[in-house]
């Protein structure tokens, strides 16, 4: 089942509802490429960590409030962590998403990385909570390159859009790109 029809809209011009996330925090170079890469597949919000958190892991704020700060631009900045972000969108802070993408976060997340990566925690929570979700990564020891993420992202959120599930539905995707 593709998720709408065409990348701009359903034929009653509906559009998809996108949220974008990260761990590396709000100004992260990645969140923008991210986001400019989704823009033309549907309505696009970002709501993440006004800070960095790498690392984060799964972790969601419990004993401390979370302030919540929408930019002139219209991005969402937030005390918390990105499964703090994935929840807040669920939770009626936007329109609720259909599609969930994290990233792209600034080093690989594979192997045992996975595990403490706030970029791939956010997707793994959406997934949890039954909405698609892919987390991008530039696998890197220097500075970062992200000319081959805005060239494939688009291709990768439409394969997802496009083509029907063949896993279930609560598996998420962990895309990692090398620094080219």
């Amino acid at each position: 089942m593709a998720l709408r029809p065409t990348p701009r809209g359903d034929a009653e011009g509906k559009l998809l509802e996108i949220l974008i996330t990260n761990d590396d925090g709000l100004g992260a170079e990645g969140l923008a490429v991210l986001a400019r890469a989704a823009a033309p597949f549907g309505r696009v919000t970002v709501i993440a960590p006004e800070a960095e958190q790498s690392a984060s892991s799964h972790a969601i704020s419990l004993r401390t409030p979370l302030r919540v700060r929408r930019r002139p631009d219209g991005r969402i900045g937030v005390s918390g962590t990105p499964t703090d972000c994935v929840l807040l969108a669920m939770n009626g802070l936007v329109p609720r998403p259909e599609l969930v993408l994290s990233g792209v976060n600034h080093g690989g997340n594979m192997g045992d990385d996975i595990t403490y990566s706030g970029t791939v925690a956010a997707a793994i929570e959406a997934t949890l909570i039954g909405v698609p979700a892919i987390a991008f990564s530039v696998v890197t020891r220097g500075p970062h390159c992200f000319e081959s993420p805005a060239l494939l992202i688009p291709r990768i959120i439409r394969r997802v859009i496009e083509s029907p599930p063949r896993t279930d539905p609560k598996t998420f995707w962990n895309v990692n790109f090398p620094n080219l």
